[in-house]
């Protein structure tokens, strides 16, 4: 899907130009290279906002065909995380079957040595034979060396039981690693498979939605670059997000779980994941959760942080963002006021906005993130009311 590997190429590039920079930046050449983080930054400050000016307005209205396309937007999104998630399974399974078959290398290697060890001392007791144990303590000169002796032979025939005992243990043992192994490379044929069938499904699902790309009409083609052109905005502010999410992430996170961002309303509007949006009428990826509450009502900080971004966005509206150390970061969105600014220190519980329908948005309503290293998580688990 087109505007979905325009999303993933533009936030790949963009944060391995961030990593690069923040990686390097005890270096001689730190200071330059802040200076060509912020020249990035603004230059997608601009872009967002030339795309931003463009659906201050917009209003979609979806017709058939352009609703199929909706849906196979859906499909195709399932089926590229699926397959995403299978490249991930194949991974850990071949990194753990080689782990295997190096373990059942080396118990081989010991089984074979201890065997080899276990026949030279059956050659070694037949050729002695028992009569020449009963002579060694029939000869004894003394009861002590007679005691002696005896313990030296028992000793020996002990030493050759647990010597046959540790290989009847090996053999288990490389029994068991072989079974594990089998299972292993019999998963990984499986999920391989299953990769193959989502890759066709995909493929498929690409040729249904260019066919209905080619029968759109002019107003519906006018109506689909709309959409896209959004989410190139929604994209252009991801990034954007996950730059200042990955800045200063090396302190530690505050602790605890999330204070409930909008206290005394407790209606979730649009849960996180998959959805149908509000604005655009097609399939896309909800970043957090909208919490329903009246405009001017309060908005607090969930946890303890400074405040990294205090500013407006054409999608998000008034939006602010807070860093609580370790990776950790939250998002408050479509605000009417914000009532802190970048670089302010917040305690847990303190306003730092107040709730409003600004930006993109059918109403007044708390849209709340989670973020762990700038990629979104599920907030509602991590929330106490």
């Amino acid at each position: 899907m087109k505007k979905r590997i325009i999303k993933k190429n533009i936030i790949n590039f963009i944060l391995i130009v961030v990593l690069s920079l923040i990686g390097n930046m005890s270096n001689v050449r730190a200071i330059d290279e802040n200076e060509n983080l912020e020249q990035k930054r603004l230059e997608l400050k601009n872009k967002i906002n030339e795309a931003g000016k463009n659906l201050e307005n917009i209003s979609v209205e979806l017709t058939d065909n352009l609703e199929a396309i909706a849906k196979l937007d859906e499909e195709i999104y399932k089926y590229e995380e699926k397959i995403e998630t299978i490249s991930k399974n194949i991974e850990q399974v071949e990194k753990q079957t080689k782990e295997v078959e190096e373990l059942l290398k080396e118990l081989n290697k010991k089984y074979n040595f201890q065997t080899d060890t276990l026949k030279r001392r059956i050659v070694a007791w037949y050729e002695t034979g028992k009569t020449r144990y009963i002579d060694v303590l029939l000869n004894s000169s003394s009861m002590t060396d007679f005691i002696s002796k005896y313990y030296l032979i028992s000793q020996v025939a002990q030493y050759d039981k647990d010597l046959l005992d540790k290989i009847e243990l090996q053999k288990q043992q490389i029994e068991r690693v072989e079974n594990t192994l089998k299972i292993s490379k019999e998963n990984l044929k499986t999920i391989k498979t299953e990769q193959n069938k989502m890759a066709i499904s995909l493929e498929n699902a690409k040729v249904v939605r260019s066919s209905y790309m080619n029968r759109l009409s002019k107003q519906e083609q006018e109506i689909q670059d709309n959409i896209e052109t959004y989410q190139t905005e929604l994209d252009l502010v991801e990034v954007e997000i996950i730059m200042a999410a990955l800045e200063k992430s090396d302190s530690k996170y505050a602790g605890g779980n999330f204070s409930w961002p909008a206290p005394g309303y407790y209606t979730i509007t649009s849960k996180y994941g998959m959805r149908l949006h509000p604005i655009i009428k097609t399939y896309c990826n909800h970043s957090g959760m909208d919490i329903g509450a009246p405009e001017g009502s309060y908005a607090i900080a969930a946890n303890g942080g400074v405040v990294t971004k205090a500013t407006y966005s054409y999608s998000y509206g008034n939006m602010v963002m807070i860093n609580h150390g370790g990776g950790v970061t939250t998002l408050y969105a479509h605000g009417s006021k914000i009532l802190v600014n970048v670089g302010d220190t917040v305690e847990r519980g303190d306003p730092i906005m107040k709730v409003g329908s600004t930006g993109w948005s059918t109403g007044p309503h708390l849209h709340f993130e989670i973020r762990i290293n700038g990629k979104t998580i599920d907030p509602y688990p991590y929330v106490t009311k």
